[in-house]
């Protein structure tokens, strides 16, 4: 199945069908474009008028959009639980990376808003909960397809999934090995895997 033009409404999102197709889940940035991107975003996040303020919103916004569609595409057109190891396998690649996810503007910006901010802590709710819930509805469609067990608790296997992944992008950031990134991408898909 192709991407949705609006990745909003993508099937994966809502949960109204499992992905399909011969789609492969490659980024479709290229990485020194995304790492300039992530390099100009982040210059901008350290704001003081309310003009660098809203620019820097606005790259929060459009950085949480295109995260959204990279999620989407490294899923899109894989059996479920294949889906969560490229995800997962993906995720840690670009942590351990140089200059991977660890200057992660999402939660860049969660630490610095530091509770003081409440669009951008929605913003970054808004990242998290996306991800968390396509973790849940790769999780409920392989259960319906067999893949993973059907007792599993969908909702806080997806939480906890996302916490793993959000504590990959913090440990690779404090100079965590690769080895520790990636024995955590195993982990979380052990929780499903059976």
């Amino acid at each position: 199945m192709a991407l949705a033009q609006n990745s909003r409404n993508h099937p994966i999102l809502t949960g109204s069908t499992s992905p399909s197709g011969p789609e492969a889940g490659a980024l479709s940035e290229p990485s020194d474009r995304r790492r300039e991107r992530r390099r100009k975003e982040e210059r901008i996040l350290v704001v003081g008028t309310e003009g660098q303020r809203e620019a820097a919103l606005e790259a929060l916004r459009e950085h949480v959009d295109a995260r959204q569609r990279q999620l989407l595409e490294q899923v899109d057109g894989h059996r479920p639980l294949h889906a969560l190891r490229l995800l997962f396998d993906g995720f840690a690649r670009s942590c351990a990376s140089e200059g991977g996810l660890r200057g992660c503007l999402i939660l860049r910006s969660a630490y610095d808003a530091n509770g003081d901010d409440e669009e951008v802590q929605g913003l970054v709710r808004t990242a998290f909960k996306s991800q968390e819930r396509v973790l849940r509805n790769l999780i409920a469609q392989g259960q319906l397809d067999g893949d993973i067990e059907a007792s599993l608790d969908a909702p806080t296997t997806a939480k906890a999934m996302t916490a793993i992944l959000i504590g990959m992008c913090v440990l690779a950031r404090s100079g965590s090995s690769r080895g520790t990134i990636e024995a955590l991408a195993h982990q979380a898909v052990a929780l499903v895997d059976r």
